[in-house]
């Protein structure tokens, strides 16, 4: 019997399927996922926009799995790996907003539902060994209006992004994935 590596932005982005077939459900859009350094995400989110088709343009709002993070290995029997995930959920906004409008526009009806179903799917992923809502209670949360850049993830100077986006950004979100062993 070996154990079977587990590749976690794959299993996060099943959970963000479920989340999308939530925010679809229940507040009438889709959200995407991608993974990948700040380069990579942006050329893929640049790519979408010379697509044919109105849907596959379709970008946001968006959860992005920032890479690369370090796995502790083997922590404990039945542990594959432990890891502090650091992810942003983005959705698209204007420049000139008031935060007002911000939080009536993007954070209320679209990224906090999406922040909430997020953390309720991590919930009940298998994968992760159905963490309880106290496992998960301890990361940081960001909300980020116009977010804008420098060197660390381009925070705080001028928009970070190809698009203008308003994002909740969540660091330090523990989690453990469970050994599959075949």
């Amino acid at each position: 019997m070996t154990v079977t590596p587990q590749y976690i932005p794959d299993i996060i982005a099943e959970v963000v399927q479920r989340v999308s077939a939530r925010t679809e459900a229940e507040h009438g859009f889709q959200t995407f996922f991608d993974w990948g350094r700040y380069a990579d995400v942006t050329k893929n989110l640049v790519q979408k926009e010379g697509q044919l088709t109105e849907e596959a343009r379709r970008k946001y709002p968006l959860v992005w799995l920032v890479c690369d993070f370090p796995e502790t290995m083997m922590v404990m029997p039945g542990v594959y790996s432990r890891t502090l995930l650091h992810l942003v959920i983005g959705t698209h906004t204007t420049p000139n907003l008031t935060m007002a409008d911000r939080r009536d526009k993007s954070f209320l009806p679209v990224l906090y539902p999406i922040y909430k179903y997020l953390l309720e799917e991590l919930v009940v992923t298998p994968e992760l060994g159905y963490p309880t809502r106290a496992q998960l209670a301890s990361h940081q949360k960001t909300d980020r209006p116009y977010w804008g850049g420098n060197v660390n993830y381009q925070d705080g100077v001028a928009n970070m992004w190809s698009d203008f986006i308003d994002a909740v950004q969540i660091r330090n979100l523990e989690i453990q994935v469970i050994e599959i062993c075949k």
